[in-house]
């Protein structure tokens, strides 16, 4: 499988190749004074390395935006909530 389409529910679709570098964050706030932040999960393809490097690059995909809040695939690109994915196939 060289790509995998996210389509987003507003009917947006985002091509993710194998050389695509996914970059997640997680929303947090550590402490109630230091504020809201978000923590960088990822920031590679399935080239680059073994978090997403998987036979089905939907499995890698699959794990690692089930468990992010925001990506990006440019780092100066705009961020989509992970809650607006409708389908990755």
């Amino acid at each position: 499988m060289d790509s995998v389409i996210i389509t987003l529910t507003n009917g947006d679709h985002l091509s993710v190749g194998f050389k695509t570098k996914v970059y997640a964050w997680k929303s947090d706030n550590a402490t109630e004074e230091a504020g809201f932040y978000a923590t960088s999960i990822c920031a590679e393809s399935r080239f680059d390395g073994d978090l997403l490097s998987t036979s089905d690059g939907r499995v890698g995909l699959q794990g690692l935006l089930g468990i992010a809040d925001w990506f990006s695939l440019d780092p100066a690109g705009p961020l989509y909530r992970t809650s607006a994915i409708l389908s990755i196939s």
